[in-house]
Formats: C-alpha cells, structure tokens, sequence
C-alpha cells in the first residue's frame, strides 16, 4: 500500500496555542542570521523565466525574460554606474547592496540598492558541476573578477576578448594546474555526501584531467570516504574499521563508476594503491 506521508504529516500535526496564535498573525516562528542571498548564474540569454504555456505565446515570453534584469545582468549594470562595486566580486554584492526584484506592472526594473544602516547579507553563488562546460567557466571568472561591467568584460584579459570563458581561465591562469578542482571540491565538501563527493570526483577524473590525480585523491580522500565508516559498521559487520580499509572500500565503490564508461582504475595508475 502506497502512503501519502504528506498527509499522514498533515493530518498527525498538532498545534498549541501559542504556535497557532503565531501563525494566525504571521509572527516570526524562526531567525536566521545573517541572511543568505542566492545569486543565479546564467550564460548569455540563457537566463530562466517562468511563463504559462497555456496563455504566453514564444514572443511574448521572449520578450517578457529579455526586458526583466536578473541579479547578475543587475550586477553588471550596477559596475557600470557605481564606482563604489568597481573592487567587489559578484558575491561580495549583498554584503553592500539589497536585491529589489522590480514590479513588471509599474515599469520598476529589478535592481541592487545600496544598503542603509548596518544591515547585512551573504551571497552565495549556485554550485555548478565542472562537466557543466562553459556555465563553469564562468562561475570561475566570477569568483575572481572584480568589477566586470558584462560578459564580454569577463571574458577580456590584458585588454584581449577571449572567445569563451574557458579560454579567458586560460589566459587568466586558472586553468594551469588543478587549483580550480581543488576549490570546486572544497566548496562541494561543505555540502555534498561522500556518495556525491565520489561521483563529483569520478567526474574529474573522466572529464577534467586533473595534472595530479593523486594529490586531490590525498587531499579529499577522508571527505569522500566520511560515510563508510557507518557504512561498514552497519552493512558489513566490520565493528571499528580501519581508514586502510574505509579507503580501499571507497575505492571498491570508485571502480564501477569508471567501469561504465569502459575505465578502470589502472587507467588512473596513482591511485591503484
């Protein structure tokens, strides 16, 4: 029998007074502290939209995406004509800026506002996979570029316009050593599961040639095996396993994400250990 736990949820949930009489007036149940504001990251006229495809034809949606700014076209804008957002990246903006998202009725274009008083925020970019091509790239460049005044701006290095963000890392030397997979799998690290952490670095592997396989192994290798250690205890009765065999079990669970693709271990001779 299927169970609808929204429901069971639902219809188990009790409410004191107190909490309904918070909820009745709309109160606070919670604080956090300080803010965390999310900032999308897009390619050129790729920015999302949210349309209904019963009643919007292709033009107007078009149309509609094209005239509305999001935080990053916002970001640009706001280097264009303020001098104070020359030396910030784009997740420093709302430490000093507020995002106010416009009204489409009232002709009010979305905007970055200076803050007032001593009111605060933390920016937090979306994480994007390292397979994800130029869409990365362009986190990239944004994690280093102070200023950029639009996507062209970031893609031009020593007054060149490179072709791509990929070729403007290169030029800016992001891509000569594994610096950039280091910091991708340190900012996954903060988030992401071992079993995540595992498929992120099988990705490396296949789609990224790291320079020093073994070295982001040594790095990261205790991040990416931080859930065997319950895992054989549970599953396979080893009561106080060793980090000898929680790493040879991690790579047991590495080699059929590599065999999928017709790779194997050996293929990656560092870390057949």
């Amino acid at each position: 029998m299927q169970q609808d736990e929204i429901k069971q949820y639902l219809d188990a949930r009790w409410l004191g007074d107190a909490e309904s009489m918070y909820r009745i007036f709309h109160f606070h149940t919670h604080k956090e502290w300080p803010p965390v504001e999310r900032l999308p990251i897009h390619l050129p006229d790729e920015q999302m939209g949210v349309y209904d495809p019963a009643a919007d034809s292709t033009d107007e949606v078009i149309q509609r995406i094209a005239a509305r700014d999001t935080k990053l076209l916002a970001f640009f804008k706001l280097n264009q004509t303020d001098p104070n957002a020359h030396n910030m990246l784009y997740s420093d903006i709302p430490n000093h800026y507020h995002w106010l998202p416009g009204v489409a009725s009232r002709h009010v274009q979305a905007q970055w506002r200076r803050r007032a008083g001593n009111t605060t925020a933390v920016g937090r970019m979306y994480f994007v996979s390292p397979i994800a091509g130029e869409w990365y790239f362009l986190r990239m460049l944004l994690t280093h570029v102070r200023g950029p005044t639009s996507f062209e701006a970031l893609r031009t290095v020593s007054g060149v316009a490179h072709p791509t963000f990929q070729a403007a890392c290169l030029a800016f030397g992001l891509l000569g050593n594994d610096e950039e997979w280091r910091h991708c799998l340190d900012q996954a690290a903060n988030f992401q599961t071992g079993t995540q952490l595992r498929s992120l670095f099988v990705l490396l592997l296949l789609h990224c040639e790291p320079a020093n396989p073994l070295g982001l192994w040594e790095t990261y290798k205790l991040k990416i095996c931080d859930d065997l250690p319950s895992v054989l205890q549970t599953r396979h009765q080893v009561h106080a396993p060793t980090e000898d065999q929680v790493i040879d079990h991690d790579l047991f669970l590495i080699r059929p994400l590599l065999l999928r693709v017709g790779l194997d271990l050996p293929n990656f001779q560092p870390l057949c250990l």
